[in-house]
């Protein structure tokens, strides 16, 4: 009984380390994926700040125009659709960049929910360790 209980508990210990390493290794995945995901986000919005800011540029500049150019009705239609598309493409970029930001955080969210269920796993085989350790001690007194 005492051995097979020994061959029982190393085989419960080589669990354990399987599921510490898979365990380390999604904690490191998930550190990467919240750094690059960080990372993204601030270089997303780093762009979507300076895409406003030519946009803006581009419509201040538009309008200064369209004011000078009062007088021309077709050069006033014109400078009102680039403004139009202009700012559409802002819009564009914008919703692009908030689907990937939504996109990843959501892969975060899958990866922390995955160490979680790991971590409980890891507790399970620690008390079941524990429970055996106790067997092996009662069953060699």
């Amino acid at each position: 009984d005492m051995m097979q209980l020994k061959v029982e508990m190393q085989e419960v210990l080589m669990a354990k380390e399987e599921q510490d390493e898979l365990l380390r290794r999604r904690e490191r995945e998930l550190a990467a994926l919240k750094g690059a995901l960080k990372d993204e986000v601030a270089a997303h919005d780093q762009e979507v700040d300076k895409m406003k800011e030519q946009y803006e540029k581009e419509i201040s500049r538009l309008q200064t125009s369209l004011e000078e150019a009062k007088q021309n009705s077709a050069a006033v239609v014109r400078e009102k659709a680039e403004v139009e598309a202009a700012k559409g493409q802002a819009e564009g970029q914008a919703g692009r960049l908030n689907q990937e930001i939504e996109r990843l955080r959501r892969r975060t969210n899958e990866l922390e929910n995955e160490v979680a269920k790991l971590n409980r796993i890891i507790d399970e085989a620690k008390l079941l360790e524990s429970r055996l350790g106790d067997k092996v001690g009662r069953l060699e007194v």
